[in-house]
């Protein structure tokens, strides 16, 4: 069960890490004020 938790909390941490990065791109992205929903 240890080992099992150990796992399950690095799985946590890589996904928290990647959602981090996701949002990060997206304010990038509406920063600049480039939605890709925008009409051209």
């Amino acid at each position: 069960a240890n080992t099992f938790r150990g796992m399950y909390i690095r799985q946590i941490a890589l996904i928290q890490e990647f959602g981090g990065q996701l949002e990060l791109l997206h304010r990038r992205r509406y920063d600049r004020g480039t939605s890709p929903y925008a009409p051209t």
